[in-house]
């Protein structure tokens, strides 16, 4: 259990930090100055915009949260507005056919498993959950290869333990397309929007 609370916290990691160059360029009308005002703090204006502290010291690369100064502009973006809109029109597949959960997706606990961890046999084939374009695949020494699927419209797709890949980067696929197969008996998936995580069975 140990082992994939710190397999899942690598991994989160890494997808946060590929994600924030795209969550940084968004077009202007997708985020609100705010001026911070005598008596803020990240937590109150966190929830006064529907989004998260740790969002907002992300996108203002903040070093001391404790610490506001008065006039000081935040970037706030709405991304609780666009995934509202989005996730009705968007379905995804599943990216295994044969599989148990392990462990489903979570945003409230203590490792903050943003993902889902699918139990399979090993060899099982992974599929695009949706059509995309291939932007990254990768090794972490320990955890084996990871794939990123770009599937538009800040819609970004990770899979994880993938052995015998058979994409490479920039490849356009389809959910029809094998990505590679799973390297031992559990794969770790995450889907995110403009570099926030998102519940998968929104998508289903």
């Amino acid at each position: 259990m140990k082992k994939n609370k710190i397999f899942l916290k690598l991994f989160l990691i890494i997808f946060f930090l590929l994600n924030y160059q795209a969550s940084a360029t968004f077009a202007k009308s997708n985020y609100v100055i705010y001026k911070i005002k005598n008596g803020d703090n990240l937590s109150n204006i966190a929830k006064r915009y529907k989004v998260s502290v740790r969002d907002l010291i992300r996108w203002n690369s903040i070093k001391k949260p404790n610490k506001l100064f008065y006039g000081k502009k935040l970037k706030i973006y709405k991304l609780n507005q666009d995934v509202n809109k989005e996730k009705y029109s968007i379905s995804i597949n599943k990216p295994v056919k044969n599989y148990k959960l392990f462990k489903n997706y979570n945003s409230k606990s203590d490792i903050k498993n943003y993902g889902i961890v699918y139990k399979v046999k090993k060899n099982e084939l992974v599929y695009p959950v949706k059509n995309g374009k291939v932007k990254k695949i990768s090794y972490m020494r320990g955890f084996g290869f990871y794939i990123l699927v770009d599937h538009g419209s800040g819609w970004l797709s990770m899979y994880s333990n993938i052995d015998k890949i058979q994409v490479n980067k920039g490849d356009i696929v389809t959910r029809k397309n094998i990505l590679g197969k799973v390297n031992g008996d559990n794969m770790f998936f995450l889907i995110s929007h403009n570099g926030k995580p998102i519940n998968p069975d929104f998508l289903l």
